[in-house]
């Protein structure tokens, strides 16, 4: 079952025009010379239709991208960027993608045939050759991957979807998928990243390798609600974005950067701060000296975990997805 508390944070964040340009300046177009200025960046729209497999002939869905932003340069459309955010791997992903990008080819010849049809109904034939020699904008999608327990281990190209007769992979043209791992960036790739965008990639990376998270004291939060609800989501600690909120508005009032730190300060360990792990450790001890019996303690101890909304360990990465089943 999809955790859809975190899916929203997970859009809310990368909806960011910063945010959202950091992470294609640094992990798409790293070394292609391209740079996005975030002030570039407008939104489009995200949703399209496509006709499904029905008895119905009339019958129409809904698919709905992620995130989806226009880079433009003035009023003219440079390219349609689109962010995928999943928590676990999809087979289907490379064909999913193929129907978002297909269904935003199509939009674009929708609406040039519309303006074709505007300028031959004002009897504008300079702007009538001008549209038909204009050529479509180019549609790029990224998958971000957010799992720590297990890497993107499905399929990457459109070839490993299909099963192709013999004699016909020849004449089947390929189409690979951007997937970022976020959990598994080296060191040189961390370095390209700043603020939130580097600061979720650290979460992860710390939580695949420990199963803990330590606050960072450097990079500067940006848009702290989006991140702090990701971060209670990622770490299970309950209190995280409420009490990071009080933190935040102190510094506020004394006008001072902030850090992660300053938000989240301690060690998270299944869902509980370094502070009330050891709190909890005592009374659990305590317990113990009064001769209370082991099975009334891991009562206890399973009450304050699900108070704290998040068992002992993060089975929030390790949730297998429909093509598991």
């Amino acid at each position: 079952m999809m955790n859809h508390d975190k899916d929203i944070w997970e859009k809310s964040l990368t909806s960011y025009n910063d945010v959202f340009a950091e992470i294609f300046n640094s992990l798409v177009f790293h070394g292609t010379g391209v740079v996005i200025d975030p002030d570039d960046l407008e939104d489009a729209r995200a949703k399209s239709v496509y006709v499904p497999l029905s008895d119905e002939s009339d019958s129409v869905r809904e698919q709905e991208r992620d995130v989806a932003k226009f880079w433009k340069k003035g009023k003219v459309i440079l390219c349609l960027l689109g962010l995928e955010n999943q928590t676990s791997p999809d087979r289907n992903m490379p064909l999913r993608i193929m129907g978002y990008e297909g269904a935003d080819y199509r939009y674009q010849i929708t609406q040039r045939d519309e303006a074709l049809r505007t300028a031959k109904l004002k009897g504008d034939k300079d702007e009538a050759r001008r549209i038909r020699a204009t050529k479509f904008y180019p549609v790029i999608t990224a998958v971000m991957y957010y799992g720590v327990d297990r890497r993107w281990d499905k399929f990457r190209s459109l070839r490993e979807c299909l099963e192709i007769p013999e004699g016909l992979a020849g004449l089947v043209e390929d189409r690979h998928i951007n997937v970022i791992e976020l959990a598994w960036l080296d060191d040189e790739q961390m370095s390209r990243l700043k603020g939130d965008a580097w600061l979720v990639a650290d979460a992860l990376r710390q939580l695949r390798l420990t199963g803990e998270y330590k606050a960072d004291s450097i990079h500067t939060v940006e848009h702290v609600e989006a991140l702090l609800k990701l971060m209670q989501e990622f770490t299970g600690y309950h209190d995280l974005f409420r009490e990071g909120v009080l933190k935040y508005e102190k510094a506020q009032i004394e006008r001072r950067p902030v850090a992660m730190i300053d938000l989240a300060g301690g060690i998270y360990r299944g869902g509980f701060s370094e502070g009330r792990a050891t709190t909890l450790n005592k009374v659990m001890n305590a317990m113990k000296d009064l001769g209370v019996s082991q099975e009334i303690i891991e009562s206890v101890l399973k009450l304050c975990n699900a108070e704290n909304d998040k068992p002992t360990q993060y089975p929030q990465f390790q949730q297998r997805g429909e093509e598991d089943l």
